[in-house]
């Protein structure tokens, strides 16, 4: 008999099967249960080494325009914020009819005052970007007074039309009073829509802030659960991993191929004068 047939696996060895995978995984229990213990222990290491972090919230009212810049990335950039510490949640952006919605923004810190503190200087930056300038100012300032004017006149003529109305109209001049009336009030509510909004603008973004940044009470709650998962899922994967590792070498060195390239790979690796 040669050796190529001394070293060829029976057929039951060259079939890798379920029965197989039981028998290596059997034979690496020792070292699975020495990996889950080690890894429970880091885990837990590691869990209470991280850092408690802290977050503030407030809540803000924004339009679209002012949407768009508080979350554009150039706006933090400039403001220095890291974006890991940073949220704009928009789940608070709803269709309605009103101009402005509510949004809730936060930011997280290793305390609570500087996690209440950088949640302060972004919307202080932010309300300092959208203030209104000089010249900005001075043409809201007197749009405003025009609005006013208007208001007023038409006042002026409300007052009037309800004082000619005080006496009995003929059909005709009362059909045109109702008509009077109701452009009156349309270009009435008109005007006072515009004046709002151009007393917002001269606000500028002091109606921007409607729950200031909170001081936060409590460390944001951490998994440990989630951690020890993570840690015991990755020592087991590993352990495995050499278990099927090592039982592939041991099938691969009975066949001729086999062993002559784990001798290469030997060879491969070794300080000593290679063959």
């Amino acid at each position: 008999m040669n050796n190529d047939s001394e070293t060829q696996p029976a057929p039951s060895d060259a079939y890798f099967g379920l029965l197989d995978a039981i028998v290596v995984v059997a034979e690496a229990w020792k070292m699975l249960a020495i990996a889950c213990i080690l890894a429970v222990l880091a885990g837990f290491g590691y869990f209470q080494l991280q850092p408690k972090i802290y977050q503030s919230n407030a809540i803000v009212s924004l339009d679209a325009a002012q949407l768009a810049l508080f979350s554009a990335p150039d706006f933090l950039e400039r403001t220095g914020v890291d974006s890991a510490m940073w949220n704009l949640d928009l789940t608070h952006a709803e269709p309605a009819l009103e101009p402005t919605q509510p949004y809730s923004v936060s930011f997280r810190a290793e305390s609570p005052p500087a996690a209440q503190a950088g949640l302060d200087a972004v919307i202080k930056a932010f309300m300092a970007e959208v203030a209104p300038d000089a010249t900005g100012t001075e043409i809201l300032q007197r749009s405003r007074e025009r609005i006013i004017k208007a208001l007023e006149n038409l006042e002026l003529i409300s007052t009037k039309l309800a004082q000619e109305a005080d006496g009995t109209l003929p059909g005709a001049e009362s059909e045109l009073y109702a008509r009077s009336v109701v452009l009156l009030l349309d270009e009435q509510a008109k005007r006072e829509a515009e004046l709002l909004d151009v007393e917002s603008k001269l606000a500028g973004s002091g109606g921007i802030v409607v729950s200031a940044p909170s001081l936060p009470t409590a460390p944001i709650p951490q998994s440990l659960r989630a951690v020890m998962v993570a840690s015991v899922g990755g020592a087991i994967f590993l352990v495995l991993c050499f278990a099927f590792g090592r039982e592939a070498v041991r099938r691969a060195a009975r066949t001729t191929s086999g062993a002559e390239k784990l001798r290469r790979l030997s060879r491969a690796f070794s300080f000593g004068r290679r063959a």
